[in-house]
């Protein structure tokens, strides 16, 4: 048995003292027979090489320090097969996968990174495409066929491209505040590594592009070209060299990549296309959407399903769905065979060629994964046979094929020579370069979940592993890493919520502040860069706050959160298109029932015109019925309460737009309506689809009642709560207003540092926490 005896292992080391009579001590390796008790060998441990380790603002920037390590390493003499990127978090495996495969195809090249975890098939093109059909037919949604790629504009003004397999996953996963959706955005400019476009920057790139050692005589070669330059001004360059991974373009260009190569391009337009789509916005607030019973809304859309998809139109303007299944290639014929039986039992043999004609698009085509396929589609053959009684329905057998394949891994058959593995499966290994990324103090250590059950004591008494002997395990295998390699480098993400890990007071460790955060964002492909906008540092600016009329809204985004509003209204960024979110939409089409419900003076609520109006509103936007019909049930509890509220107020204008003074500052607003009574009272309500609950606090209704510039009644009518909520105890009053205006004003006389909010709850649907707060992962 060989092993090393450290003081991180010391429970394992006593247990072998114990079996074998031996007395052991830490910092040695040891070779012992277990069955005689003989010490074979005893060596001291190995010190390892320099440690380096930096942190970043930026999670993605990570990935440019690994290849830029990578190839630290490669100059040093360090064959690719003996280095590892070893991954905390194994979801930053995508990112990498990301730009590993951008390098190869711009430069002609193999891929430099294998991934010893393999790939989910949950993460395939053909998975997602399965999927989406499902979750299209189960919602009773008919997609709009036919969309045309070149209607839609990139923001550099080109039309995204028909061909490039990106746009599907971008808008098939939805996942338009990922990590991978703005990693891919980068990564695919100015064909990513290309070191001509730095010719006048301190930062000097050259990827010598790809193809693993085929001969011995490469190292040399590698060696000369890669040898230490020094610019023009004496300064160091940041030299990038991958000779290692050569390989001849046109060979390159002849290669065929799987479907799990292509679908990782996927993403890379997403960002572009969130932003270019043209889409009409009004000043509404997004509320909470109306609780939804899960058993309802399936019972729903199973009755909808059996009744047939006709009666659902179209949508007249493209959505998520729309352009991913046009982009992937299912046409409406397709579409039409899946909907056509989706409901109704079919046969193994239908089911299998449904199967067989999705996963032979040419977008999705792959051997490997039809490969992989074989097993899940015997097994719900079998399960057919064994229970075909049960009439399954096409939708039935979907789910389960869906859930059995989501389980398959697919291997990395044409990684590189540079192995990417988790923790674990590094145990017993050693490195000559090791590079560890994510490196923070909620993933390492990794905690388990279940630990929280139980305490120290308990966990002791009951034979089980203690917090601190799992501690020591993950240090003693980082230790292992580290001791064995040559060279080794760490990086973590830095942040106000991200710690480095406290494993790094364990080793010793230098900064490598050889290379600015700059350099290493240049390696995403830009030449200029716009003001950084993500940091720890608070934006400081001078800003005019009342040069333009104040509304409501940029009041409260003001006061909610200082560096929001610094995006927003200083900065000028505007919020993204955001696929898959009808909270909006759904208060949009509120809103506007009501105002031609209410198109004249005195008019009364009728159930009957209002549902009408919905129902052709909600149809036009390509709401699904049951979202729509949900609405209105919630509306017609409202009836009864408009009814006794419009025996003494009558209508009298809705989204009334109303210009004010308070105390030398001009306001301007929208209000939803306006009702008065016989003696000429005012009573102004603000449409609400969530709970007002959470706007008492809030100085919406005392605004209001400015512009108005007289006494009024004033209240919320919530769709959720169903009632009116007027003003209460915390409600700020009219004085309170003003002695805000007056505090901002004097704030606002010198430079402002835009602070971000201490509310973590108001980041979690914030349009800017990607840049705000330098995470790519939709974490907050």
């Amino acid at each position: 048995m060989s092993f090393r005896a450290t003081t991180l292992n010391s429970k394992p080391v006593r247990a072998v003292e114990e079996l074998c009579g031996i007395s052991l001590e830490p910092g040695f390796a040891y070779r012992v027979n277990l069955g005689t008790g003989e010490i074979l060998s005893r060596e001291p441990l190995s010190v390892g090489g320099a440690v380096v380790c930096r942190g970043f603002e930026l999670r993605s920037l990570q990935a440019s320090y690994v290849f830029e390590k990578i190839s630290s390493f490669v100059r040093a003499g360090i064959a690719p097969e003996r280095i590892a990127v070893i991954l905390p978090d194994e979801s930053f495996a995508g990112t990498l996968r990301l730009y590993d495969e951008r390098i190869a195809r711009a430069r002609g090249s193999h891929r430099m990174l294998n991934f010893a975890m393999g790939e989910k098939l949950k993460d395939s093109l053909f998975y997602v495409t399965l999927e989406k059909i499902s979750q299209c037919l189960k919602e009773a949604r008919t997609p709009k066929f036919g969309v045309d790629y070149r209607a839609f504009k990139s923001p550099d003004g080109g039309s995204l491209d028909t061909e490039d397999s990106a746009v599907q996953q971008n808008l098939a996963l939805g996942n338009f505040a990922s990590e991978n959706s703005i990693s891919q955005n980068l990564a695919q400019q100015n064909s990513a590594f290309d070191c001509e476009i730095f010719s006048n920057s301190k930062t000097d790139l050259n990827f010598m592009s790809a193809g693993a050692f085929e001969n011995t005589e490469n190292f040399e070669i590698l060696r000369e070209i890669s040898a230490e330059r020094t610019n023009s001004a004496g300064e160091q360059s940041f030299s990038l060299d991958f000779t290692e991974f050569q390989e001849p373009l046109e060979c390159a260009q002849q290669r065929d990549y799987s479907a799990r190569a292509k679908q990782q391009e996927l993403l890379k337009q997403q960002e572009s296309l969130r932003y270019s789509m043209q889409r009409e916005h009004i000043e509404l607030e997004e509320e909470d959407g109306y609780s939804k019973s899960p058993e309802r809304r399936d019972r729903f859309r199973r009755s909808k399903i059996r009744e047939g998809a006709d009666e659902y139109p179209q949508r007249p303007n493209p959505q998520e769905l729309d352009l991913f299944f046009a982009s992937v290639g299912v046409d409406e014929a397709l579409f039409g065979e899946f909907a056509r039986d989706f409901a109704k039992q079919v046969s193994f043999e239908h089911f299998e060629a449904l199967i067989a004609k999705l996963a032979c698009l040419p977008k999705i085509s792959d051997a490997l994964l039809q490969e992989k396929l074989k097993e899940p589609l015997y097994l719900i053959k079998i399960l057919l046979r064994k229970f075909k009684d049960e009439n399954l329905s096409l939708g039935n057998l979907i789910d389960l094929f869906l859930l059995e394949i989501s389980r398959i891994k697919l291997d990395d058959v044409r990684g590189g020579k540079v192995t990417v593995m988790g923790l674990l499966e590094s145990r017993g290994l050693q490195f000559d370069g090791v590079i560890i990324p994510d490196f923070n103090d909620d993933l390492v250590p990794k905690r388990s979940s279940g630990e929280m059950f139980l305490n120290s004591a308990l966990r002791a008494r009951a034979g089980l592993i203690s917090h601190a002997d799992r501690e020591n395990l993950q240090r003693f295998y980082y230790d292992g890493l580290l001791r064995g390699a040559k060279k080794s480098a760490i990086c973590y993400l830095q942040s106000v919520e991200k710690l480095p890990s406290r494993f790094l007071k364990s080793f010793e460790v230098q900064q490598d502040a050889e290379f600015s955060q700059e350099d290493y964002l240049r390696l995403f492909g830009r030449e200029e860069f716009k003001p950084a906008l993500c940091g720890q540092e608070d934006p400081v600016a001078r800003h005019d706050f009342f040069a333009e009329e104040l509304s409501f809204s940029r009041l409260d985004t003001f006061l909610e959160c200082k560096r929001k509003y610094y995006y927003r209204y200083v900065f000028g960024l505007k919020e993204g298109l955001k696929f898959g979110e009808d909270n909006a939409l759904l208060g949009k089409i509120l809103h506007t029932s009501f105002q031609r419900l209410y198109e004249r003076a005195g008019m009364k609520f009728s159930m009957e015109k209002f549902r009408s109006i919905y129902s052709q509103l909600a149809r036009e936007a390509g709401i699904a019925r049951f979202d729509a019909e949900l609405e209105l049930k919630a509306v017609e509890k409202l009836a009864r309460l408009l009814e006794e509220h419009e025996q003494i107020w009558s209508f009298s204008g809705s989204e009334v737009s109303l210009k004010g003074e308070l105390d030398g500052v001009r306001l301007s607003g929208r209000i939803d309506r306006i009702d008065e009574d016989k003696a000429g009272r005012k009573f102004i309500i603000d449409y609400k689809r969530g709970s007002a609950k959470k706007h008492m606090e809030k100085f919406q209704l005392t605004f209001y009642r400015a512009l108005l510039a007289q006494e009024c009644e004033c209240a919320y009518l919530s769709l959720k709560d169903c009632a009116f909520a007027a003003p209460g105890d915390k409600t700020p009053s009219l004085e309170n207003l003003r002695e805000t205006l007056s505090s901002i004003g004097k704030e606002f006389a010198s430079e402002v540092a835009f602070t971000r909010t201490e509310a973590v709850q108001s980041c979690e649907y914030c349009d800017y926490k990607i840049i705000c707060k330098g995470q790519i992962d939709g974490k907050i």
